[in-house]
Formats: structure tokens, C-alpha cells, sequence
């Protein structure tokens, strides 16, 4: 929790994209995704930010205009006297971004920390690799 730009928790966070992005290159292209409860912000993570600026990866939560949605919405408040973050993500290569079909942030008061994320995808328009 808590992961700000050069902290060890932002580190972790960071090292574990790290290893996911080396886990892609050595797979087959095609559709993937990336999601998860960072803590953080999308910039505070070196690789992620070379994800979506360098290498075909969309923060939907970022681009959730395109779906009707809010962008850049809160998906977390720790507590009621907190100011609300965006904490949860997900993250699409180019492979699958011509897939999604929504995007959302639930809001529900079934869970007080989080609001889920969720992602609606057309499985009829993922091209064959």
C-alpha cells in the first residue's frame, strides 16, 4: 500500500510489472491484459508507463470516455474521511484494446474500499494472430 515514485512499495509494485511484461515478451503475440489494485498512480510505475507510452498498452480507466464511463474515476477511498484515488486497473495490449466494448467502475456500497473495476469484451472482434 501506499506506493509513491522510489518507496519500496512502489518498487515491488513496479519489479512485479516488470517480470508480467518480461513473461509477454515471451509469449506469442496476441490479446492481453493487465489488472490489479496497484496502490498507486500510473506514473509512480516506470514500466507500466513504458507499457502504455512505448509498447500498444491502454489504461482503460484512463480512456473510459470512450464507453460512455467517467475517466480518470476513484476506484478507492481507505476511509470516509479519505479523499478518493484511483487505485485499480486495467490494462490492455493493442492486441485486445479492439476488443473492449466497456468499460466501467462499479460503484456499490456492498464494498466501502474499492469500487470494481470491470471490463466488457467482444470476443467476435479479436483479430486472428
Amino acid at each position: 500500500t501506499g506506493a509513491v515514485k522510489g518507496n519500496v512499495a512502489c518498487d515491488r509494485t513496479d519489479d512485479m510489472i516488470t517480470v508480467v511484461r518480461q513473461e509477454f515478451a515471451k509469449q506469442l503475440a496476441g490479446p492481453k491484459m493487465v489488472t490489479g489494485d496497484l496502490n498507486g498512480d500510473p506514473e509512480d510505475f516506470e514500466s507500466l508507463v513504458a507499457m502504455v507510452e512505448s509498447e500498444g498498452w491502454t489504461d482503460l480507466g484512463a480512456k473510459a470516455d470512450l464507453w460512455g464511463g467517467v475517466a480518470m474515476q476513484p476506484t478507492c477511498r481507505t476511509n470516509a474521511g479519505a479523499k478518493e484515488t484511483r487505485r485499480d486497473y486495467i490494462i490492455v495490449n493493442e492486441y485486445l484494446f479492439p476488443a473492449v466494448d466497456g468499460f466501467r467502475v462499479q460503484v456499490s456500497d456492498d464494498l466501502p474500499t474499492h469500487k470494481p473495476v470491470q471490463v466488457r469484451i467482444a470476443t467476435e472482434k479479436l483479430a486472428i494472430i
